[in-house]
């Protein structure tokens, strides 16, 4: 689904034609990174759909809601407290760039900014004052993560960096084509397309392909006047849809790389976007459902086909439990030819038709009746495994049988709330078996037991929870410029926050205090009124050869009292 500069600009000019001098009535934001504002117009209420999912960023007006989490998130409360009752004052988009700015004004005339970025996983929204403080992030962006740009609370907004690459909608003719020309290329190949939309910004590979069907780099001037043809667009857009009918996507513009009968003209590009969406959304969570579904039982199967094929080879041992009994009674009965400290002795098979000699292994360190109570005890306990193996073979093949049978159902299914049905159905019978979070995070961390959480500033932070996986997050995980942290000369956790050779001079002072009461609050002495905890970088940390887990010494520390039930400060 394609939503480019040019899908956006189309957006936000219908949404300038009702909007406009709008009043903030409520708003609601989901679990699924995704907020709506209810604006109240002169007889009529309008839902606008904000998202900043990595994959399906947009902005729309939206008829069916979203929704609302439990718990409003803190984002939204700070919308809330900022934005209810303000009048929607101006709607723009910032350049040619993916950047909606939406101005609020409240009755005492404070101005509010609410900047979209519509950028693939780097997507977000940010609230700012009329002086471009921020007041609110959706996904908060610390210099763990970026060290160029910064998106917190109390730090100033600023605009992603701006390319310098010239906008083809205002460039003039012999300026694009000499641009074009130093390109290089004699064809529009996909390398061409990828080359042209990095040298001209706001746009996109749909809208290059569409410029440059059916012409080549030298037909520059043509090119040229299809995208002033596109400044003239008029109102309404194209609904993309697949060989099914099904919706995959909404354009401003018909499409002539695509056949006719798969775009649909339709008067509004907001009411469009918000049907496409909501069906490739619904596909989506669909299809997530179901793959996550399929993995679960394709490794119940496989767990399953094991165990079976564990059993029967267990099943087929019941010969060599019946001839250990044979070898204990052979010995019983040749007591007398057998002498403690023999490796093995040979007697008359009497089990044998034929008579033959049977060769006995014996222990040398026991009695001949204890090596003969050795084979019986033997026998004894395979004879057990046989019983149970094959008690439990026709358990597990009506297990696979069920989960072969589950799997082609959630294959056919096209309702993602039947395949959750189905998921719950096989958990409550025991045919599944879910993986919590607390083992998705060992399993991250090679089965140490190790924790990962991210301070108020977004640093990421990651303690360990025993002496072994100390050892494993100090010795194989933390970097030389990570900031280690321990409580001083006490049991605890090793603490690490997340740092590069750029950056980490620049870990916030909040950051290290959260990351010392974590370390406090995981040591021998968390019930202690003041806690000190040493911190300095990971390079310095060391652990002497042969000693114990968890044992490390360090040194250029420096040393943060953590005051456990009162205000903390530094010593």
């Amino acid at each position: 689904m394609v939503f480019d500069s040019f899908v956006l600009r189309q957006v936000l000019n219908e949404l300038g034609t009702c909007l406009l001098n709008t009043a903030v009535q409520k708003i609601r934001q989901s679990e699924n990174r995704e907020l709506v504002l209810e604006v109240r117009a002169p007889g009529a209420t309008f839902g606008l759909l904000m998202s900043w999912d990595p994959r399906f960023a947009r902005i729309y007006l939206s008829s069916s809601g979203i929704k609302p989490a439990p718990k409003a998130p803190d984002f939204c409360m700070i919308l809330r407290k900022h934005l209810t009752g303000c009048s929607l004052t101006d709607i723009r988009q910032l350049g040619r760039e993916r950047i909606a700015r939406l101005t609020f004004e409240n009755a005492a005339g404070e101005r509010f900014y609410l900047y979209q970025e519509i950028m693939g996983r780097h997507s977000d929204i940010t609230l700012t004052d009329s002086e471009g403080v921020i007041l609110g992030v959706a996904k908060p962006v610390g210099s763990s993560i970026s060290a160029a740009r910064q998106l917190l609370i109390g730090r100033k907004y600023t605009l992603p960096p701006r390319s310098q690459r010239p906008d083809p909608f205002e460039i003039d003719r012999d300026a694009f084509c000499k641009i074009v020309s130093e390109i290089g290329s004699k064809e529009c190949d996909p390398r061409f397309i990828k080359a042209f939309t990095g040298v001209f910004s706001g746009f996109s590979g749909q809208l290059a392909k569409e410029v440059w069907l059916g012409l080549s780099p030298a037909d520059a001037g043509e090119a040229f006047d299809r995208i002033r043809s596109l400044k003239s667009a008029g109102e309404g857009c194209f609904l993309l849809v697949d060989e099914k009918g099904r919706a995959e996507g909404v354009y401003p513009v018909f499409l002539h790389s695509l056949p006719a009968e798969r775009q649909k003209r339709q008067p509004s590009i907001n009411e469009a976007l918000d049907a496409a969406f909501r069906s490739i959304v619904a596909r989506d969570v669909r299809e997530t459902v179901r793959r996550e579904l399929l993995s679960l039982i394709d490794k119940s199967i496989d767990h399953n086909e094991a165990l079976l094929a564990s059993c029967r080879e267990t099943a087929e041992k019941a010969p060599l439990a019946e001839r250990n009994r044979e070898l204990g009674d052979l010995l019983f009965g040749n007591l007398h030819s057998v002498n403690k400290g023999d490796a093995e002795v040979s007697v008359a098979d009497y089990y044998d038709p034929e008579m033959k000699e049977a060769k006995i292994p014996l222990d040398p360190a026991l009695s001949p009746a204890e090596n003969a109570e050795k084979y019986y005890r033997r026998s004894k306990r395979l004879k057990a495994s046989v019983k149970q193996a094959e008690e439990r073979i026709p358990g597990i093949e009506e297990r696979l049988l069920l989960l072969e049978e589950a799997r082609e159902a959630a294959v056919a299914e096209e309702r993602a709330g039947a395949l959750r049905e189905l998921r719950s159905g096989l958990l409550e019978k025991g045919l599944l078996r879910e993986v919590s979070q607390a083992e998705e995070e060992t399993r991250a961390f090679a089965g140490y037991r190790i924790k990962r959480v991210y301070s108020p500033e977004g640093w990421e932070i990651l303690y360990g929870e025993s002496a072994e996986a100390n050892d494993y997050l100090t010795g194989r995980i933390a970097r030389p410029n990570d900031i280690w942290l321990h409580a001083r000369q006490i049991t605890g956790s090793h603490v690490i926050i997340r740092a590069t050779a750029k950056n980490c001079g620049q870990v916030p002072r909040e950051t290290i205090l959260f990351a010392s009461r974590i370390a406090a609050a995981n040591s021998a002495a968390k019930h202690s009124s003041l806690v000190p905890v040493d911190h300095t970088f990971r390079k310095y940390v060391r652990k002497p050869k042969g000693s114990p887990a968890g044992f490390v010494l360090y040194r250029q520390e420096k040393t943060i009292d953590v005051g456990m039930n009162r205000q903390r400060g530094d010593r």
